[in-house]
């Protein structure tokens, strides 16, 4: 197993997300940071169904710039 490092530095006052994955970073703009157990709804209305063995999704929706 490797090991994968992702960092989100999300700003809810402009609702923009740094977001460093693979040696490369990304702005996202109009970006949304959610955390939610059980089925969760995301503001595009798909659904992610998660099993209820108390894991947490943590999700991040919005425009890469």
């Amino acid at each position: 197993m490797s090991k994968v490092t992702v960092v989100i530095d999300y700003d809810t006052d402009t609702d923009t997300a740094q977001v460093q994955y693979g040696g490369k970073t990304q702005e996202w703009r109009d970006a949304k940071l959610t955390f939610a157990q059980g089925i969760t709804e995301t503001r595009d209305g798909y659904l992610i169904r998660r099993e209820r063995d108390g894991s947490t999704s943590i999700m991040l929706t919005g425009v890469p710039t």
